[in-house]
């Protein structure tokens, strides 16, 4: 009986261990301290905040190290949110469900400090903005934290890392010596190449230039050089994730095939096969290198004899949570590419995007001499860049305090607040960074925002529309018990990304237009209800090079507003669109042509809006949505906008509620067929 006791409680402390080991990543203690052996040798200055393993001032806060910290969060499970509050006299305050960043010192519980004394501590960011360690104070390049090149600390190759720590040792014999040899040479692998080596330079100079920046004083350029590191970090772990799980031959794709036991008895049949024809080819050049009694010969000969019998005799069984693990570890690291390849800084097809690479590659050429010579000119004129890419109009509307916000973002991930929880703003503010009031991930974008009373009922959907032309009608009440985090609502192929959500009763009509000027319409409930996990369906067959820009819900008795990159626009009957079957190549909706230019967006209006057009180069105008003519699907339309800047075209549009103050845009009447 007393034996029996014993092997339960074994399997408990198992299944227990198991259950942490699965779950998350294991916090490396010995990479930081407890907070009360950190607050003993250092000063904690008052509005700091304590994110995961972080703390940080909030003048040293930046989008990179929030992200950081948010990381560390879920390494270490300290998932609580503290902050320094010089409001409360140097009390420490539990902020974990304050609206945001931006609302520090209206929410929050006060707690006792000694309540944290337990929590670790891996790097702190004091008022200067230099990030450092918290053993030993020396300065932290948060780019390399963790180093992309230690397989054996990448999150991503956790589910790995578990199995070769837990399962296996140098002592193991057999099948498992043979899976404890190959998982330490997989995690000894050097990924570095020419590309990363330029990465590794580029990022040694701005972290110069960065850290000279914040002893000036000069916060928001440094910012800038921040926000430009993390870009050139991305490539660089880009290029290692495209390594370890995208390319042929990748090694996690190898690593899979060689846990799958085609190296136990010796090496692999196409190895034999080539080491063979290299050895017929030696007999016909001469003799070789063989000793005179043919000792040699005989040696490999038994090696040979011996590898067949695998290690130590004993026949090869699959570990079937390894092979596991490593399919886990694969998707880890294709999402991380995914996210990463988003990123990154690279030349683009666009100006915008040419634009950055090379205004960013003159930055870069200037940091390791310093900050100066033009280089506050060029991070301003980045800093505009940035603004562009990322800050355009996507949604307006009016919301209640009450109402739920659905935010849904290019990845398709889907976020939600309440109304109250998003700070109020003057009609000039610059607003608040998407950061403070969702934990959005790094080159996350909000795509599309919902607003509605309640999310619970039956009957309605939410309707997605991504880049390649995938359409999936979702059931709202599937997001009802949403994490802060997030949930994935929509899984989708790598370079595609979500444009667009609407939200439906499921006897929709449903419109989708393209870039080239091609248009389907079709029933809504040709798409069938699906779950969050499911990828969707085909909702329009693109032609080569062309790709989505809108979709909407085509009501009868509304126009459908086209927009194009030089400022053309033109409103056409709903009617004109006939219902076509789900999938099919569409119709005509614009007449693209050199002098128009693509089509930017559509909408669909009544004709009682108003229309916002932003340009690249940064100028936004209103202009009235009935003052732009009907016309047919194939026709040019008319002029909506001009440009003071040759080269300058629209990047952005967005309706909002019609404002009867004079100063409205007055679209052009001439209309070109």
């Amino acid at each position: 009986m007393k034996n029996r006791k014993v092997f339960w409680a074994s399997c408990i402390l198992l299944w227990c261990f198991w259950q942490l080991t699965a779950l998350g990543k294991i916090f490396d203690e010995s990479q930081a301290v407890p907070y009360e052996t950190f607050r003993a040798s250092h000063t904690v200055e008052d509005a700091t905040l304590f994110i995961g393993t972080y703390l940080i001032h909030v003048r040293g806060l930046t989008d990179e190290l929030y992200e950081k910290a948010q990381e560390s969060a879920s390494d270490s499970n300290q998932m609580n949110v503290y902050y320094k509050s010089e409001l409360a006299g140097g009390a420490w305050m539990d902020i974990t469900d304050a609206g945001g960043l931006s609302d520090l010192a209206g929410e929050g519980t006060v707690v006792e400090e000694s309540e944290l004394f337990p929590l670790w501590v891996t790097c702190y960011t004091g008022a200067d903005g230099i990030t450092r360690d918290a053993r030993d104070d020396h300065v932290v390049n948060i780019f390399s934290e963790p180093s992309p090149y230690d397989l054996y600390n990448l999150a991503e190759l956790e589910p790995i890392k578990i199995q070769y720590s837990n399962a296996f040792s140098a002592e193991s014999k057999g099948v498992d010596r043979y899976y404890y040899e190959k998982l330490r040479d997989f995690f000894s692998l050097d990924l570095q190449n020419e590309i990363t080596q330029e990465c590794d330079m580029q990022l040694a100079g701005l972290q110069s230039c960065y850290e000279s920046l914040r002893a000036q004083g000069k916060d928001e350029l440094a910012e800038i050089v921040s926000t430009l590191m993390g870009r050139i970090d991305s490539r660089r772990r880009a290029e290692i994730f495209y390594r370890l799980s995208q390319m042929d031959g990748n090694e996690l794709s190898v690593l899979q095939d060689i846990c799958g036991g085609s190296q136990y008895y010796g090496e692999d049949e196409d190895e034999t096969e080539e080491e063979g024809e290299e050895g017929e080819e030696g007999e016909e050049d001469g003799d070789g290198e063989e000793d005179g009694d043919g000792e040699e010969d005989g040696d490999d000969e038994d090696k040979d004899e011996e590898a067949s019998y695998g290690y130590d005799d004993e026949q090869f069984v699959e570990n079937n949570s390894v092979i596991e693990a490593i399919g886990t570890a694969i998707e880890n690291c294709q999402e991380s590419y995914i996210k990463h390849s988003g990123n990154m800084l690279e030349e683009g097809d666009t100006v915008l995007k040419n634009a950055e690479h090379a205004k960013s590659m003159a930055v870069v050429g200037m940091a390791p001499q310093g900050f100066g010579g033009g280089m506050e000119a060029l991070l301003l004129e980045l800093k505009t860049l940035y603004h562009l890419e990322e800050d355009v109009v996507a949604d307006v509307f009016t919301a209640s305090t009450h109402d739920y916000i659905l935010f849904f973002t290019d990845t398709g991930k889907v976020y939600r607040k309440k109304g109250y929880q998003i700070p109020e703003s003057g009609k000039t503010a610059k607003g608040t960074n998407i950061i403070n009031i969702l934990q959005v991930e790094q080159g996350e974008r909000v795509q599309t925002m919902i607003h509605t009373r309640s999310i619970e009922d039956d009957g309605r959907f939410l309707f997605m529309v991504t880049r390649n032309g995938t359409v999936k009608r979702l059931p709202a009440n599937t997001l009802k018990n949403l994490r802060n985090n997030g949930l994935r609502a929509l899984r989708m192929d790598e370079g595609d990304r979500l444009i667009t959500v609407r939200e439906t009763d499921g006897e929709q009509k449903i419109l989708i237009a393209t870039h080239d000027g091609f248009a389907v319409c079709f029933d809504e409930s040709d798409v069938r209800p699906m779950g969050r996990d499911a990828m969707g369906v085909r909702g329009i067959r693109l032609r080569e090079g062309d790709y989505v820009v809108g979709a909407a819900r085509a009501k009868p008795g509304q126009e459908v507003l086209s927009i194009t990159e030089r400022g053309y626009g033109k409103r056409t009957s709903v009617e004109e669109y006939r219902i076509t079957n789900r999938g099919g190549i569409g119709i005509k909706n614009y007449m693209v042509t050199d002098k128009t230019g693509p089509v930017v967006g559509i909408k669909v209006v009544d004709g009682s809006e108003d229309l916002l057009l932003m340009t690249q180069s940064g100028i936004l105008i209103r202009t009235h949505v009935d003052s732009i003519r009907m016309a047919g699907r194939a026709t040019q339309g008319v002029i909506v906008m001009r440009f003071k800047e040759e080269g300058d075209r629209v990047i952005s549009m967005a309706l909002t509620e019609r404002e009867e103050s004079g100063e409205a845009v007055q679209a052009e009447e001439e209309v070109l067929e």
